[in-house]
Parts: C-alpha cells; structure tokens; sequence
C-alpha cells in the first residue's frame, strides 16, 4: 500500500496575535516572538507525506517521510519526520526521527510529548508493542530530544507506558 499526499494550513491571520489568545499558557514553546508574547511570523506551512507498507517475508514493514515548510518566514522554517515499523500480529516495532525547527509550524500544533511540546526540537522516538491477549496490548515508547536548539541546547527525554484494551 503506497500513500502519497499534500497540503498546507493557513495560520496567517495569527501573525501580531498574543500567544495567550491562541493558546492556554500563551507561551511562544519555540516560535520566534515579535514584541514579547506576541506572534511575529504568519504560518502558511506547505506538506509532502509518503507512506508504503506491505509483507516482507515472514513481517509486515513500512517506512514513512512527512516534510513540512512555512514560506512565510525567513526564520528557521522546515520539519522533518521521518521512520520505518516491522511487526507481525503479536508484535510491532517503530522507530522515527523528527526535527522540528522554531517556524515551521505553530508549537501548539506540534506533538506534545516529543521534545516537551515546543518547536525547535530534534531526536528520535522508538516503540515496541506486544499483543498479549486478543484485544489487549502493552507499548514502551521512548522519546529523546534536544529542545531549544538556538538558546541553550536542552536535553529532553519521556518514556511512556501504555496499556490498551478494545472492546
């Protein structure tokens, strides 16, 4: 199975905003800010995205690429993800690597568990989940990245346990 896709979002109108309009907390977590805790860029980010998955041999695999760029700045403006899964029907394994720089997006559409929810972050995730009963399954996932990367350089890192049932 091979998804190709595009699109973009159109967050110009929040250039000038304060983040606390935008946002509960109204911190920048990342983008650059024009006057303190006000919005400097607009964000019109444009996005490309793949994503194959099939059998190979005895395990079913994929990869996948997301690439995202806001035109509307000059400031450090593109994200990357990128990854690989492998499993079989008891078991899966992901691994990916994301880096998200300061104005590719607005931080409060970014993932919040990686890198603390903030912008300007790159690291990895890895996950293993094991199926132990028909509707029940068990993920580790471990997630490790350096925050703030134009300021301080900070380290970053959660790891996440979680029990899933369907019914």
């Amino acid at each position: 199975r091979l998804v190709l896709g595009a699109g973009f979002y159109n967050f110009t109108s929040v250039q000038g905003k304060a983040f606390a309009d935008l946002a509960a907390g109204g911190k920048s977590n990342g983008n650059h800010e024009g006057a303190a805790g006000v919005v400097k860029n607009p964000y019109l980010p444009k996005q490309i995205f793949l994503d194959a998955r099939g059998p190979t041999g005895s395990v079913d695999s994929g990869i996948f690429v997301e690439y995202v760029q806001n035109n509307e700045t000059s400031d450090p403006n593109q994200a990357l993800w990128t990854g690989m899964t492998i499993g079989q029907k008891t078991w899966d394994a992901q691994w990916g690597y994301l880096d998200v720089e300061s104005d590719a997006t607005l931080a409060l559409f970014t993932n919040s568990d990686f890198g603390n929810g903030v912008t300007d972050a790159r690291g990895w995730v890895a996950a293993l989940r094991w199926k132990f009963m028909k509707n029940v399954s068990v993920r580790i996932t471990e997630m490790v990245a350096r925050t703030r990367m134009d300021i301080d350089n900070r380290n970053y890192q959660r790891t996440h346990l979680d029990l899933n049932a369907s019914f």
